[in-house]
């Protein structure tokens, strides 16, 4: 009887997933063939992983969790995912209901260039100095832009200088553009 059911797993390029799979398994006599879109990803039969049919996608990345089998770990760890993992997988043993996985397989989020703009301003009235000094940066990652303000200074009317935080909230222009 298995354990799980109809899943759906998240990777990223380039990590390594586990795709589960539960049932009662006999390590010895039993055997486990896991497969994506009908091709052969890790087969293990008679205490033995068997990879002579294994598709050449997969060569060197499977792997299934032996010491945990006689527990009815039948899990498959796929390493190094790539663009072409993602789809229907299906954990199967005989006489027992076929297990389906859904791999979704996204793209790391892309680091673009960090801006970072200075701007200071000043005014002097009657002796007294206000001033502003702020930093905005713009770290864009694909389609969001991320802006925050760093830090503003007056000097109050003793001359002494004071910090107060400040964020700033905008969109990065060259957004708009495109």
């Amino acid at each position: 009887m298995f354990v799980s059911t109809e899943e759906i797993i998240q990777a990223v390029i380039g990590d390594d997933v586990i795709l589960p799979c539960h049932t009662v398994f006999d390590k010895n006599n039993s055997k486990v063939t896991w497969k994506h879109r009908d091709q052969i990803v890790h087969t293990y039969q008679y205490g033995k992983d068997c990879l002579t049919n294994q598709d050449t996608n997969f060569k060197n990345r499977t792997s299934l969790f032996h010491d945990e089998m006689t527990r009815g770990n039948l899990s498959l760890k796929l390493t190094n995912v790539t663009e072409r993992d993602a789809g229907n997988y299906s954990c199967e043993v005989p006489e027992h209901p076929e297990h389906n996985i859904t791999l979704v397989v996204e793209r790391k989020p892309t680091k673009g260039p960090v801006h970072v703009t200075i701007l200071y301003i000043g005014l002097s009235l009657g002796g007294l100095f206000i001033g502003a000094l702020i930093g905005i940066v713009w770290k864009k990652y694909g389609n969001t832009s991320r802006c925050a303000g760093r830090d503003r200074r007056e000097r109050n009317r003793a001359g002494i200088r004071e910090s107060f935080p400040m964020r700033i909230n905008m969109e990065n222009p060259n957004d708009a553009a495109s």
